[in-house]
């Protein structure tokens, strides 16, 4: 049981990394004397006969990706949760993923173990009526199986002093 939370940690924090997104612009997350956060809303999947939750903080940029915490429990195994950093990654503008949406990667790393990394691929599809809000499908590969989460987002505006 320890090894399927182990891998079901493992795919929840996988946040696929694009090597050419550490470098993305902020444009479309900054601007006058705003920032944005995205809010991912909780999810759930099922191993087997156990469902795993899953909670992600707000993500805020810092250097060009989208970073947060995440909490996965596994209310049948407990010895299973897990908490850790998130740490996303996008090939294209903001602005764009909000516009047409797209793929984020990257990695999820557990807090207590800080060797043993997830990998993790978002798919953002924004909302025809509200490009702020959307569906996001998020896909963790634990190395022994692969975990979707489906969930919705919100992308918000906060005042510049509030991200400090």
């Amino acid at each position: 049981m320890r090894k399927l939370t182990a891998l079901v940690m493992s795919a929840l924090l996988v946040a696929a990394s694009f090597s050419s997104a550490s470098t993305a612009s902020q444009e479309g997350w900054s601007y006058c004397s705003e920032t944005m956060r995205l809010k991912i809303a909780d999810a759930s999947t099922w191993v087997s006969i156990a469902k795993v939750n899953l909670k992600i903080t707000e993500l805020h940029l810092e250097e060009g990706r989208l970073t947060g915490s995440y909490d996965m429990k596994v209310p049948m195994f407990s010895d299973n949760n897990e908490v850790g950093r998130l740490d996303l990654t996008f090939a294209k503008q903001i602005s764009e993923l909000r516009q047409d949406g797209g793929m984020m990667k990257g990695i999820g790393v557990k807090a207590d173990e800080a060797d043993e990394c997830r990998e993790v691929s978002c798919e953002i599809f924004p909302s025809a009526k509200n490009k702020d809000k959307g569906r996001i499908v998020l896909i963790i590969d634990t190395g022994d199986r692969i975990l979707k989460f489906k969930s919705t987002y919100a992308v918000e505006k906060i005042a510049e002093t509030q991200s400090s």
